[in-house]
């Protein structure tokens, strides 16, 4: 069993910085996309889907993709007024946020078994490898994220893993750690602060076993998230067999 929490921000608040992809019609087009995927390996690697979106905007694309697939009982939408907080807190509060809401507001999240891997993903890239980075997974954890060292100390947001009880004890209200201006113009960053300074099991574990490949257009700078620079995937698949330790 493995769900799959896809967080989407449809509209995003006009004056939001950092944000080079704004426009809701892209957006969408990059959601509906995305959802088509994710929607094809139900049944595959994944269980269920919740799709969760934070600027009330309409989901009624969205719920026909889940109605073409034929798999609407396995698709969850939630919808957040999430979007109401100061601009100084950034993105990563508002992502933060957001899980905090789908965790305690999902049935699926509230149904399932406490060892069930939840897997997190940004809505707008799809990971075309997510099979493999699912059928390599620990056998156990309570937390699955990957850090890594170069080119800066940092914690991949854009997809995660845990379980109920992992999320409670590792990142559940973490959202206020950017409420602090310094954290909130670096997330990742501060995110791995956060979990280098927490007490920690032999069940979170701290690099991915299977090298995400991602497709996708960044918000940030409207540029393909490793289309335009697959050479990256290859050299880090490549140093992560012969330099594990480097974590690239």
């Amino acid at each position: 069993m493995n769900i799959l929490i896809m967080t989407a921000t449809i509209t995003p608040k006009a004056d939001v910085r950092s944000l080079g992809r704004k426009d809701p019609a892209l957006r969408r087009r990059d959601y509906e996309d995305t959802l088509g995927f994710y929607g094809r390996q139900v049944g595959q690697c994944i269980d269920q889907i919740v799709f969760v979106e934070n600027s009330e905007s309409d989901l009624s694309s969205l719920k026909a993709i889940a109605e073409q697939f034929n798999i609407r009982d396995k698709i969850e939408f939630i919808s957040v007024p999430g979007l109401d907080y100061p601009q100084m807190y950034g993105r990563g509060y508002g992502e933060l946020f957001l899980l905090d809401y789908a965790m305690e507001n999902s049935r699926f999240v509230r149904e399932a078994e406490a060892n069930t891997p939840i897997w997190k993903v940004t809505g707008r890239y799809i990971v075309l490898n997510l099979a493999k980075l699912i059928q390599k997974r620990p056998k156990e954890f309570d937390f699955y994220v990957n850090m890594r060292n170069y080119p800066k100390r940092v914690v991949d947001m854009y997809m995660m893993a845990w379980t109920k009880a992992g999320y409670r004890r590792y990142l559940q209200g973490k959202c206020k750690l950017y409420e602090e201006t310094s954290a909130a113009a670096f997330p990742e960053k501060a995110l791995r602060d956060d979990f280098d300074a927490a007490p920690r099991t032999s069940k979170f574990v701290r690099r991915f076993r299977t090298v995400p490949l991602v497709s996708g257009i960044r918000g940030l700078d409207n540029k393909g998230y490793a289309t335009d620079n697959i050479w990256k995937f290859y050299i880090r698949v490549g140093l992560d067999t012969v330099c594990p330790w480097l974590w690239i």
